[in-house]
């Protein structure tokens, strides 16, 4: 899984309550491979339950093939879809405290 996905107009938590870019990126998606998609019996705008022994969040699926079909990937600084929950904290970097 991929958890620092990056939207153009959005760089960490800055500018995310400026309504034209919210307006183009109104939600937080997690981004599948077509086939993975469809070996999983999941479709473009269904919600799923993204889980991991850690943690877990609900999120909607946008289909893509720039995604490698083993993994998905989750986009970035919107709380109400926050990979970090994914991932666990006690495994974080010792210097730069990321998970």
């Amino acid at each position: 899984m991929s958890k620092g996905n990056r939207i153009m107009a959005f760089q960490y938590r800055g500018f995310r309550e400026i309504n034209t870019f919210r307006e183009l990126y109104p939600k937080p998606l997690m981004y599948i491979h077509p086939n993975a998609a469809a070996s999983l019996g999941i479709e473009s705008g269904e919600r799923v339950r993204l889980r991991t022994r850690f943690g877990a969040l609900e999120i909607e699926v946008a289909i893509s093939d720039e995604v490698r079909e083993d993994s998905v990937r989750v986009t970035h600084g919107r709380e109400e879809s926050n990979a970090n929950r994914l991932a666990g904290l006690e495994h974080s970097d010792l210097i730069s405290g990321f998970p």
